[in-house]
């Protein structure tokens, strides 16, 4: 139903609403992102809480994801990438 190009696409969980949230949910979300390995991001508009990583996430766009990807497998996997 959706394109296999998102398969190649970058991404991110962000929760809001954080402050209202039923934690035993949150909870469940962040294991469930960490499982998955997607970047999560807990976010509150009306203390601010979490947009500060989410703000500089988001900033940093696919090439800071792309070089945060490569200094991962160089240094779990030992892999070089040169692209």
């Amino acid at each position: 139903m959706y394109s296999e190009a998102l398969k190649n696409k970058y991404m991110a969980v962000a929760a809001t609403k954080i402050d209202a949230a039923d934690q035993e949910m949150l909870d469940s979300l962040t294991t469930y992102c960490r499982e998955k390995e997607y970047p999560f991001f807990p976010i509150s508009a009306v203390s601010g809480a979490g947009l500060e990583p989410l703000l500089r996430f988001l900033s940093d766009g696919k090439s800071g994801q792309e070089r945060r990807r490569r200094s991962l497998l160089r240094t779990e996997f030992g892999v070089r990438n040169n692209h």
